[in-house]
């Protein structure tokens, strides 16, 4: 089953101060370090043997209670891979993860105190990664689990720049992504940049793309040589953002074109109007020639706000791109996720003029689409977990940092809450 793999930015301001514990004395920029140990940066004898510490767990549909609320409201992330396991990034530097369909979490990962998340993915049950402040602003730690959180691996990575910005993609497979960008240096788009491949859930650590005018938002891969980037326009009067692909394992980049819809609906009124496309996201693949990419289509004139429609894009040759599915106005697709090559569920979040958050299912590939009403709307969706064509899980986040789930077994119709 494949599935889409979010990411998780936060912006670091110029005085931020990046602390992290370093590599102990000796080791390469790869090590292995115990959790638990982690924050501290002392080295665990290799014949040590310590009994493990009790961990720490939540009560039933709350997020950990050890955590202040201040925390809790800095929520990172939820992501569940199947019913019952999943992560979540729940306070700075931290991951939690679940094995009960989150009725408890199991704090798994604990950075230097003081270091915040600058990014995370969760693509397995078994795989999790994390991005945190090195000790100078140049450097960052990804720290990488294979083994559901029980050991995790660092490795250092460094910018010729402070880091200002991190993206980290990371799909099931073990390919992805780490792209640091530093000062503005060209225009409002363009920055200083630098791309690491991860292959085999280990990053590479010589980087493939190091510009002074970089734009990238993302990067995913369908083979060792050939990939696809999501980038902002490098002109600074356009907020559009555009589509790169490499077919030499990331070193040069060339622009592609996306068309537009053919059923593109004009505003009333409209005798000129500027659409506009952005991408948040890399594409998924889901096989060697076959992909999907989330897109915002933006139609907007000099005397009228934007009205924004969610688009799906579709390829089959893994060089062109085709519109497959124009979404409902004034919403933006957030999430999809599959069960298996034709049935694909979706989570449409509301854009500025609308306050409704919409679920969608399509069992044709993602042709034609079924759209309901999430069960509640005064709250944020975390996470959708698609089981099959008619029964998938919600995850939001009420009032008071309650997280509560909801379960369809109609295709989005109904809804039970879970607890």
């Amino acid at each position: 089953m494949g599935r889409a793999i979010g990411c998780v930015v936060v912006a670091l301001t110029g005085l931020f101060v990046l602390i992290a514990s370093r590599p102990p004395a000796g080791h390469a920029a790869t090590t292995s370090a115990n959790p638990r140990r982690m924050a501290t940066g002392v080295r665990v004898p290799r014949r040590r043997v310590t009994k493990p510490r009790p961990r720490r767990t939540a009560t039933a549909g709350t997020l950990p209670p050890h955590l202040p609320t201040a925390v809790l409201g800095y929520l990172g992330g939820l992501h569940m891979v199947t019913p019952a396991i999943g992560w979540l990034n729940a306070g700075p530097g931290t991951i939690f993860r679940t094995t009960n369909a989150a009725h408890t979490w199991t704090k798994v990962f604990q950075s230097s105190p003081g270091t915040s998340m600058l990014a995370w993915a969760a693509p397995t049950a078994q795989t999790a990664w994390g991005v945190v402040p090195a000790a100078t602003a140049d450097q960052m730690q990804v720290w990488s689990t294979t083994d559901a959180g029980v050991q995790w691996h660092a490795v250092t990575l460094v910018t010729p720049w402070p880091i200002i910005l991190v993206h980290l993609q990371v799909a099931p497979n073990g390919t992805g992504s780490v792209i640091a960008s530093g000062q503005e240096v060209v225009s409002m788009q363009s920055t200083q940049e630098r791309l690491w491949r991860i292959a085999d859930n280990a990053v590479v650590t010589t980087p493939v793309y190091t510009t002074n005018n970089g734009q990238f938002l993302g990067a995913s891969w369908t083979s060792a040589t050939d990939g696809w980037a999501t980038a902002t326009s490098a002109a600074a009067n356009d907020t559009a953002t555009v589509l790169f692909r490499t077919t030499d394992g990331g070193h040069q980049w060339t622009s592609v074109g996306l068309p537009l819809p053919p059923s593109v609906p004009v505003p009333t009124g409209f005798s000129h109007f500027a659409p506009n496309l952005n991408l948040s996201r890399p594409p998924t693949s889901l096989g060697p020639d076959d992909g999907y990419l989330m897109a915002r289509l933006s139609l907007s004139s000099p005397t009228s706000a934007p009205t924004t429609y969610p688009v799906l894009y579709h390829t089959t040759n893994d060089r062109t791109w085709r519109p497959l599915w124009l979404g409902p106005a004034h919403h933006i697709l957030t999430q999809l996720q599959w069960v298996s090559g034709r049935v694909i569920w979706a989570v449409l979040s509301p854009s500025a003029n609308s306050t409704s958050t919409r679920i969608a299912v399509s069992t044709t590939a993602g042709r034609l689409w079924t759209v309901s009403m999430a069960p509640v709307q005064s709250a944020t969706v975390y996470d959708l977990m698609a089981v099959s064509s008619t029964r998938a899980i919600l995850y939001v986040l009420l009032p008071m940092q309650v997280l509560k789930t909801y379960t369809t077994t109609n295709g989005g119709r109904t809804w039970q809450a879970s607890r």
